[in-house]
């Protein structure tokens, strides 16, 4: 495998663990946000979910595994979020 190849399978593994927490968190915002969060994070579920099936796609034509959870630091964020509801939720 070439550096350039490590480095395409690295960048997709990040991408989708990205996503991955973007898609949570819009989930949420969804459910806790105000009327002008909930539309944003509409949006969000839109399009990462459209970026979702595009990285899977190039990935299993790679053969790259792809995380299925967000890193401890997007864990512990949504934590932190999942407590908050309304303007405490909206302005964090």
């Amino acid at each position: 495998m070439t550096g350039q190849e490590m480095l395409d399978r690295d960048f997709l593994r990040h991408e989708a663990a990205a996503g991955i927490a973007q898609l949570k968190m819009a989930n949420l915002a969804m459910q806790k946000g105000g009327p002008d969060v909930k539309t944003f994070a509409q949006d969000v579920v839109e399009n990462h979910t459209a970026i979702a099936k595009n990285i899977s796609a190039v990935s299993d034509r790679l053969g790259v595994m792809l995380p299925n959870r967000m890193n401890k630091e997007e864990q512990a964020e949504y934590a932190k979020l999942e407590g908050l509801s309304g303007k405490a939720f909206d302005t964090e």
